[in-house]
């Protein structure tokens, strides 16, 4: 299906660690890309995607545009682009309210736990929505990849690509996935996706997506953005109260301190929104899609995604454990609407997707 990861595996070109190995048949002029993959030059070493565009009238780094030349701007999350009539996806200066249906935020109480039943899993890719096999989907049941391999059960998908994941995962209780496959050839990329819940009643079935290298490296060339090696993306959507995706809101990232309010946010990472499940520079806040992602994030299991917006009515804004609302620094017009933990590993996508129903309806606690 074209989930959130249609956004994931378009934001970023992945570093050397991960191209193919020069000489490899599937790539004759050893430039790191076969033509399945974007070089739009496939006997030319000098072509490839990803490489310097230069004023010699050709299409150096396979983007579809010819001397597109880099000007030098720095277009991180501070942004400060020399362009006047395109502001920085960073600048946080929605003027529009969100949209969608609010009226569930914060009236659905807690889930009730249940008991560990059996699941099936189908691993799925999200380009062509095939069945992916022989993929490897690591399972915490306690929602907590920090506790590492030891803290996980793991299992392999079959020959159609489903899982059987048998007596691990509770009803109505967060557990956290890992969908990966062997680096050698390289054919996927790591995926962590927390906060999972199965419903309190039967059939109990998930999808799982898995991204391919090929993919990812074709669509972020788009994104006029190079994650750098060793750290990770957070990217998802938005989805309101009729599980309908929210527009006008912008996304930031950092470390929530629930006492105080106050956010702590990593240095040179960037954010970037989607028009139609398509990459669009043009795009300042999140659209209709209700697709966000931020590229280049340091690794490290405290980072939360954080959605700010102007509110349709103040009671919608989080707030602090004393009761305050948490208004935005930068522009005080906009209120902290939604957040979602991200687990975030070196060269990794981390799925952190915001729903306003926090879990399935069968799971909230009934009184009496």
């Amino acid at each position: 299906m074209r989930n959130v990861l249609a956004l994931s595996s378009s934001l970023a070109l992945l570093g050397g660690a991960i191209l193919l190995a020069p000489g490899c048949p599937s790539d004759a002029d050893g430039d790191g890309f076969t033509e399945a993959e974007g070089d739009c030059a496939p006997d030319d070493g000098t072509i490839y995607p990803g490489a310097v565009e230069l004023e010699d009238g050709i299409d150096n780094d396979c983007d579809g545009a010819v001397d597109e030349v880099d000007t030098g701007d720095d277009d991180d999350a501070t942004g400060d682009d020399d362009d006047a009539t395109q502001s920085d996806p960073g600048d946080l200066d929605t003027t529009e309210a969100v949209t969608g249906d609010w009226s569930c935020k914060g009236n659905q109480g807690q889930p009730t736990p249940g008991g560990v039943v059996d699941m099936t899993g189908f691993i799925e890719d999200f380009e062509d929505d095939v069945a992916v096999s022989g993929a490897t989907v690591r399972i915490w049941p306690g929602n907590d990849p920090d506790s590492g391999v030891a803290g996980a059960s793991e299992f392999t998908s079959d020959e159609q690509g489903n899982v059987a994941i048998n007596q691990v995962v509770s009803t109505c209780t967060p557990y956290s996935v890992y969908v990966f496959k062997d680096w050698n050839p390289a054919l996927t990329y790591p995926t962590y996706q927390s906060n999972f819940m199965l419903p309190a009643n039967a059939p109990y079935n998930e999808t799982f997506t898995s991204v391919s290298f090929s993919t990812y490296n074709l669509v972020a060339l788009s994104l006029g953005l190079e994650v750098e090696p060793g750290k990770g993306i957070a990217a998802g959507r938005v989805r309101d109260c009729n599980d309908v995706p929210v527009a006008n809101g912008e996304i930031t990232v950092g470390e929530l301190d629930l006492a105080t309010g106050d956010i702590t946010e990593p240095e040179g990472y960037s954010t970037r929104y989607f028009l139609d499940d398509s990459p669009n520079l043009g795009s300042n806040n999140i659209t209709d899609d209700g697709l966000f992602g931020a590229i280049n994030l340091p690794p490290g299991d405290s980072w939360s995604v954080l959605l700010w917006g102007i509110p349709q009515d103040e009671a919608h804004c989080d707030t602090t454990t004393g009761g305050d609302v948490i208004w935005n620094t930068e522009n005080d017009a906009l209120c902290l609407l939604g957040t979602s933990s991200v687990f975030v590993i070196p060269d990794s996508v981390n799925v952190a997707n915001i729903n306003l129903i926090a879990f399935p309806p069968d799971c909230a606690a009934v009184d009496g």
